[in-house]
């Protein structure tokens, strides 16, 4: 065959080839709450890099619906006209281990919450003033202690933790500190108090998914995602 022909019968058999499939891009919001989900969403991601995913951390007070396939957050939403469970989140105060304390009962914490307790000696704990660290006021755990908890305003002075993994640091590093957590958060660095109060996790949308954010919220509700979630979560 001349060289001519050769070079026209590849481009033959070039155009004969079976074209890749453009790769899908799942745009993910977490709240900063929710944010240890992410390692099962990361799982349910086809190995084979045909969908690519794009997570920002964003606090309830500031997602826009619009912008993302899905949000993934504690609770219930407003805004959004879609809603799919994927786990269960238990909300916990989180106290500094060298406090000694073994039993933390609601209204103990109610008041150590509330401003009311401003010392541990008043609960049992050592003479040392309370360093209490909450999250920003649209967090989902903070409402839901504030709702079934402390029942009122907190009225005491509290420093503000943008993200649950700095308010575990500085509660694992102040004796006198502590804080309001997702479990999903907690580690042996702190001793956790549970008083019942628990928040579904919810992938949220402003209308229901398609494509490859369908099949990741299943993988999510399926045996994959769910392997991985119940190290953290109820399921």
């Amino acid at each position: 065959m001349k060289p001519a022909l050769l070079f026209l019968a590849a481009l033959v058999l070039m155009g004969c080839s079976p074209q890749a499939a453009p790769q899908e891009t799942v745009r993910l919001a977490i709240s900063p709450a929710a944010y240890p989900v992410a390692e099962a969403v990361m799982a349910c991601l086809p190995a084979d890099d045909s969908v690519a995913a794009v997570i920002d951390s964003i606090h309830p007070s500031e997602i826009d619906y619009r912008e993302y396939d899905l949000y993934i957050h504690l609770g219930r939403d407003t805004q959004a006209e879609f809603a799919a469970l994927i786990a269960t989140e238990r909300i916990v105060l989180a106290v500094n281990p060298a406090q000694g304390l073994n039993n933390f009962s609601s209204l103990q914490a109610a008041d150590l919450l509330s401003g009311r307790v401003q010392n541990w000696a008043q609960l049992g704990g050592r003479n040392e003033s309370v360093l209490l660290f909450i999250p920003p006021e649209s967090d989902e755990a903070l409402q839901a202690m504030r709702s079934n908890v402390v029942r009122g305003a907190f009225s005491g002075v509290a420093i503000i933790a943008t993200d649950p993994s700095v308010l575990l640091q500085n509660v694992a590093a102040n004796s006198g500190a502590a804080g309001i957590l997702p479990a999903a958060w907690a580690d042996e660095s702190v001793r956790t108090f549970d008083y019942n109060v628990s928040l579904p996790v919810l992938a949220l949308g402003s209308e229901p998914p398609q494509g490859a954010a369908r099949r990741l919220l299943g993988c999510l509700q399926g045996p994959t995602g769910q392997a991985i979630l119940a190290e953290s979560y109820a399921p």
